[in-house]
């Protein structure tokens, strides 16, 4: 099942998150937030000042709460690489 999940980006120890929209792990600075976190249709909030939250559809396993902490940037970023192979290949 495919479901907006609501993921909860908390900047790592090196300030960085994995950014969606950009498919890749960046730094959480003001450029970054100024030239994609502004103008970006999945922001959903500031994660309190400590990452950014953004909602998009994510078919991983275990998306289903609707929820989603992402405290490492990398590891997002690699299960989103799999998740994503994986449906290639099936086509």
């Amino acid at each position: 099942m495919h479901k907006v999940v609501n993921h909860i980006n908390l900047a790592d120890t090196n300030g960085q998150i994995y950014c969606r929209l950009l498919d890749r792990v960046v730094d959480l600075n003001e450029e970054h937030q100024n030239n994609h976190c502004s103008n970006c249709r999945m922001l959903s909030g500031s994660a309190q000042g400590n990452g950014v939250e953004c909602e998009w559809t994510d078919s991983r396993p275990g998306a289903t709460s609707g929820i989603r902490v992402v405290n490492d940037a990398r590891m997002e970023a690699d299960s989103i690489t799999i998740e994503d192979a994986k449906k290639r290949k099936k086509k």
